[in-house]
This record gives C-alpha cells, structure tokens and sequence, in this order.
C-alpha cells in the first residue's frame, strides 16, 4: 500500500504483525513526575540560576584542584573563596545576556551550543581583566581561568545533555501500553530522513525506525541518531526481510519522478 502526505511517501508492508511495546508503572512515574515538572516550568528562571550558580562553582573549584593537582595552596583557597562570588556573578550575567537561561534543554541544538560558548568566553575575559589588568581582584593564576572556562562549557553542555536524555526516556516510560509499534525503514539518510527518524524516536510509539537506505555511497555503513544505513535503494527487498519492516517512507525532497517510480516498484 501507498500513500503521501505532507511531501513525504508511504509504503505499508501487509501481512506484518506489528512489534507490541509494553509501558510499566506508567501511573507511579506520571504521578513523581509531572508535579516536579511542572514546578520547574513555573519557576524556570529560579532554577536554572540555581543550577548555572552549582555549574560555575564546581567548574572553579576543580579547576583549582587539577591546577594545583589536588593539594591547593592556602594562599590560593583565599584566593578561590574571595573570587568565587564573582565567578559566579560573572557566569550568571554572561547567562542572562546571551539568553542561555531562558532555553529550553529539551531542544537544544548547535545555535545553544554557540550561545554558551559566547557566555561563557566573555565571562571569562571580563573576569581576567578584573584580575590582571585592572587589579581589582587577588590575581587568580591564568591556567586555572582557562580550566575553568572549558569545564563550564562542558559540564553545562553535560547538563543539558543529561536532560535530553532523562526527558525522552521519562516520556517514554510513561506512556501506557501495551502499545503496537509499527517498524519503518527510511529511504533517504539526508537532512529530511534525519529529522524524520529523530521526531519518531523522540515523539512517537507507533513508528519504530528500524534504519535507512540511500543511494549515496558516502553514507553507507554509517550511524544516524544510532540508526544503520544499510546501503543503497537496491537493497531494499533484503533489508524489509531481513528486519522484518512493515513500513517504507520515503524522505527524498529532491528525487526525481523517475527515482521514486524505481523505489516504488
């Protein structure tokens, strides 16, 4: 069977039973869940400040620690405790300015990751030239500045990270089953099958995408959000038997008539 919506084709294998998915303690996990959630989305603004201001303290304090390999110098813990109210003032500002604490985790992407580069590079440079040039703070040794920096990049980027995760697996547990998933094989491993395979692992239990085919031979024996691409269009046939797929979409924007007439058959 075949049908098209939304710019994108359908192919539907009959005689397939569809994979059953059960979902567990579904109700137990809805009801810890969602009361947190929606109090972290109320006061969104006071919990990512909490957070950032743990985020910025740790990062300065190991920076410290693997500076002076685990044994910091009384002389520098004064010089940590006295600095670190600014440090965290600092990141905080950089924050607020390139608006990283107003997204949202569950949908970060690279224009975030640029954001939190900027925040956190110009928070730092403010905070060398109150130490160095200006003198208006103990001096703190420049290498723990820039351990500091790119441990604030990573444990935020972690942060964010974690949550994506937690959220989508949360989400997914507690949806109520059991629940028939339908396995899908894209055809297409460009721009348009790779949205198309991540909105149905993150959104949707009924379409299970088993992996990709593409005519590319660059993109053969390659991963995509942990998918395979099995190789090209002609091995269709093997593939829909060899993993048991009961759908086909095909995900090719700019394929020819011709091209779609060819997978089609």
């Amino acid at each position: 069977m075949a049908d098209r919506g939304n710019g994108m084709r359908r192919l539907t294998r009959e005689g397939s039973a569809p994979v059953t998915v059960g979902r567990g303690a579904a109700g137990r996990l809805r009801a810890l869940w969602r009361p947190a959630y929606r109090l972290a989305s109320m006061h969104r603004r006071i919990a990512t400040t909490i957070v950032y201001s743990i985020i910025a303290i740790s990062a300065y304090f190991a920076a410290f620690l693997l500076r002076f390999e685990f044994a910091i110098p009384t002389d520098q813990v004064r010089t940590m405790l006295v600095t670190l109210p600014v440090v965290v003032l600092l990141r905080l500002g950089g924050s607020y300015v390139f608006r990283i604490s107003t997204g949202r985790w569950r949908f970060v992407s690279t224009h975030d990751g640029v954001r939190l580069i900027a925040a956190a590079v110009s928070s730092s440079v403010v905070f060398f030239a109150l130490s160095w040039p200006l003198q208006l703070l103990p001096p703190v040794p420049r290498s723990v500045m820039l351990i500091d920096l790119l441990l604030f990049t990573y444990f935020t980027a972690a942060v964010w990270l974690l949550y994506r995760i937690a959220f989508e697996v949360l989400r997914a547990a507690m949806k109520d089953g059991p629940v028939e998933s339908c396995r899908v094989l894209i055809v297409g491993a460009g721009e348009a099958g790779s949205m198309l395979a991540r909105e149905m692992m993150r959104t949707s239990i009924r379409r299970h995408p088993v992996g990709f085919v593409d005519d590319d031979p660059a993109k053969w024996r390659s991963m995509l959000h942990g998918l395979p691409v099995f190789g090209s269009v002609t091995l269709l046939p093997q593939v829909v038997a060899a993993h048991d797929v009961q759908e086909i979409v095909i995900a090719a924007p700019s394929a020819s008539p011709s091209q779609l007439r060819r997978i089609v058959e």
